[in-house]
């Protein structure tokens, strides 16, 4: 296997994302609201917070949201070993990021990470207030509009 294969589509890259997630949002969230917001920032252009997506435009990009939280659960347990995120538990698990995991996603620089971080600023402000399953029905819906 390739260091590219390990990077690309792995719980690894999640936490990269995740980090730069959480760099963009002031409050405890669950693990299906971050994934539905990762998903909403990578395929901004899908829901108005880009003109264009992070990963390109493939025609299977709806059927990822599956995967994605698979690996988003693993890289919430290492950023937690790691100590990068803080977890609460008020409605179920909640996360946010500690004073080291600030650092951490402070230290991603380049293009993509930037790029990153203003479709999940957008992407937070506009559908942070809706709820872990509104995500999910709104993304599902969006995957049946045949786009």
């Amino acid at each position: 296997m390739t260091m590219t294969n390990r990077l690309f589509n792995s719980p690894y890259e999640m936490q990269l994302r995740l980090s730069l997630l959480l760099s963009r949002i002031s409050f405890p969230i669950s693990l299906d609201k971050l994934v539905a917001l990762d998903f909403i920032t990578v395929y901004g252009a899908e829901f108005n917070v880009s003109a264009e997506n992070l990963h390109g435009d493939s025609m299977f990009r709806f059927s990822e949201i599956a995967s994605k939280r698979e690996q988003a659960q693993e890289a919430i347990r290492r950023m937690a070993k790691m100590g990068i995120i803080e977890i609460q538990i008020t409605n179920g698990y909640e996360y946010s990021l500690s004073s080291a995991g600030k650092k951490y996603a402070n230290s991603f620089e380049g293009m993509y990470a930037s790029q990153y971080r203003k479709n999940a600023e957008k992407a937070v402000k506009e559908y942070s207030q809706y709820s872990d399953q509104e995500l999910m029905k709104m993304i599902q819906n969006k995957s049946m509009e045949g786009r």
